[in-house]
């Protein structure tokens, strides 16, 4: 059997069955179910449950989540297909996460003799059972709002493997994970343990950082790849204690921190063994997973701001604050357009208070492509108003465009270096906001042709009422002062033609009524819209 689940009336697949209810629902389940697609906006149960009461009874089945309309879900699989790592989005059941969706990278890794696995529990699927409580403990962090960056030993089809996972919420119904193998890293790292000779092969040949302290933690050397990371010699190091070069206590087993050497940037120190007196560290630089992981985290809550605000300016001034809390030194600007000109900005941050009298070159190239646009600090144009306030801030232009108009530019400076996925983040999210404003006109439109209706419904009545009670008057004073029977027939005959015609305005007071109520619940206005 082959079933689909949603709340609308309107598919129409020959041989398979439609679920409406709960009910419906437990039906079917007596039954072999062979494949399933599942609409993640239903209303009347969890899709994830569902799909994981699918798959307990049927391990076999294929299951596939859909949208109505292009939503969070249809932005976060379309980036997903495009990175080269294994990655799977997820809707937590209880304390574990089910999986919505999986790139091909996953189901190459993870997947099971064919199996198919959008639908499983992904804690049971690819977690050993040692590795079960701490798995428990990232969903509960991931759960709570926070982005985790972690090494995590999981289960592939070939085997057990090391991977450093990246998992983080997005908006209030879904997770990402992101598997970055480094199961060769750690066997490269094991080996140094193992011997003088192999040691030095990969000290000196890793591409990571690395730096060879003493008990006292005073450099002894460091590799190739730390001096081309840090800008320093190894032997302007040597002697050197590492906290003069790194805020790190080097007894811990990792320390995240900001290099104090080669520019303020986040790096990762992994103290990967002591071998006898000596101790060896690890440095991976996180500067651009934290950028995106921040810029990642306030497009969430801008998106879910969208989703809420109801009032255009409300909507822009919100936007921009959040926008700009990606970072230190960092700000978001908002310029609405109006007959080419600049007439209306929002701004929050380093950069604000800025006037533009005449755009600036990148935003004519904006302008004419109708494409977000990434300008690096090497790149930045002295004659760009917001050049004086920030010269060496990189930023991203996009344009907002309705009906495919530019109606106005989001701008977004930093110091981080922006990324293509950043920028395609930052356009998606510029674009929500561009409809969102549409929708909050459209809906103040609606809102506005609506009482005028109404007014004009009130007004019909009250026109009827005062044309017929005069009326009535004449006809009486026209009985008791006419005596001439020809002359009083003729002024009935009239009374009665605007009586005829007064019915008709009130089958017509009678229709726009049935019109008003239509409009209502369409346009969804509540009764004291009104």
């Amino acid at each position: 059997m082959n079933i689909i689940i949603s709340n609308e009336e309107s598919y129409h697949f020959p041989g398979w069955k439609i679920i409406h209810s709960m009910e419906e629902f437990s039906k079917v389940l007596q039954f072999s179910i062979e494949e399933a697609k599942i609409n993640l906006e239903i209303d009347w149960a969890e899709a994830a449950e569902l799909s994981a009461e699918i798959k307990r009874k049927n391990p076999a089945c294929k299951v596939e989540f859909f949208e109505s309309d292009k939503g969070e879900f249809s932005f976060l699989k379309s980036f997903l297909e495009r990175i080269k790592y294994p990655a799977v989005i997820g809707r937590f059941v209880g304390e574990e996460p089910v999986i919505v969706y999986a790139n091909q990278s996953f189901v190459d890794l993870f997947g099971n003799n064919g199996r198919f696995i959008v639908g499983d529990y992904l804690d049971k699927l690819i977690v050993p059972p040692e590795k079960h409580e701490e798995a428990l403990d990232l969903n509960r962090r991931v759960k709570e709002g926070e982005v985790v960056f972690v090494e995590v030993k999981r289960a592939t089809k070939t085997g057990e493997r090391y991977f450093e996972l990246t998992a983080l919420p997005f908006s209030r119904k879904y997770a990402v994970a992101i598997y970055r193998d480094i199961t060769k890293r750690r066997e490269a790292m094991q080996k140094i343990v193992e011997s003088e000779r192999k040691y030095r092969g990969v000290f000196d040949t890793s591409f990571e950082p690395m730096v060879l302290l003493d008990g006292s933690f005073s450099i002894i050397e460091v590799n190739k790849a730390f001096e081309e990371e840090f800008g320093v010699s190894g032997e302007e190091l040597k002697g050197k204690n590492i906290r003069e070069i790194l805020d790190i206590d080097p007894s811990l087993e990792e320390s995240e921190i900001e290099a104090l050497v080669g520019g303020r940037r986040k790096i990762m120190v992994y103290r990967i063994k002591k071998i006898n007196s000596e101790i060896l560290l690890s440095i991976k630089d996180i500067t651009e997973f934290e950028a995106t992981s921040r810029l990642l985290r306030a497009i969430t809550y801008a998106n879910d701001l969208i989703v809420r605000v109801d009032d255009r300016e409300e909507l822009f001034e919100q936007s921009v604050k959040l926008l700009a809390d990606i970072g230190k030194e960092s700000s978001c600007w908002i310029g609405m357009l109006s007959n080419g000109e600049i007439t209306k900005v929002y701004c929050e941050g380093c950069c604000c208070a800025v006037e533009i009298t005449t755009y600036p070159k990148c935003f004519e190239e904006v302008l004419r492509k109708k494409k977000a646009l990434i300008v690096t600090a090497e790149d930045r144009d002295e004659d760009c108003p917001f050049y004086t306030k920030k010269p060496r801030l990189c930023c991203i232009i996009a344009p907002l465009i309705i009906n495919g108009d530019v109606i106005g530019f989001n701008v977004l400076h930093s110091p981080i270096e922006f990324s293509e996925e950043m920028k395609e983040f930052f356009e998606s999210v510029t674009n929500n906001i561009a409809i969102k404003a549409k929708a909050i006109e459209a809906d103040k439109a609606k809102k506005i042709a609506f009482k005028q209706i109404e007014d004009n419904i009130i007004k019909l009545a009250i026109l009827v009422d005062e044309i017929r009670n005069p009326l009535a008057a004449l006809l009486a004073y026209a009985e008791l002062m006419v005596d001439d029977e020809n002359t009083l027939e003729k002024i009935k005959s009239q009374v009665w033609r605007i009586d005829k015609v007064l019915g008709l305005l009130d089958k017509g007071w009678i229709e726009s009524e049935k019109v008003r109520e239509f409009l209502r619940k369409s346009w969804g206005i509540n009764n004291e819209a009104g």
